[in-house]
């Protein structure tokens, strides 16, 4: 799929939401970029979120039981604008 965006794209516009069990979202990272990559580790212990407009990706704690996301370190910055090759 692709698709083709009109205007201009500015980096805290956006947010990443978590859809429940109980069926209702919940806003879990407010001002974000585009979130262009997202995974787990193994232990589903750390959360990784890449953001493209940010440059960035970054290290979450994460919480499985509950989905709450806590303390983060950034593991990538760059000045580029194609941080996913990394």
């Amino acid at each position: 799929m692709g698709g083709k965006i009109r205007g201009t794209w500015e980096n805290k516009q956006g947010a990443l939401y978590e859809l429940g069990n109980n069926k209702k979202l919940r806003n879990i990272l407010p001002e974000v970029g585009i979130g262009n990559g997202l995974t787990w580790s193994k232990d589903q212990k750390t959360f990784y979120y890449a953001d493209t407009l940010a440059f960035n990706i970054v290290a979450y704690d994460y919480d499985v039981t509950n989905g709450n996301i806590g303390m983060y370190v950034f593991i990538v910055l760059h000045s580029r604008r194609d941080c996913m090759y990394v």
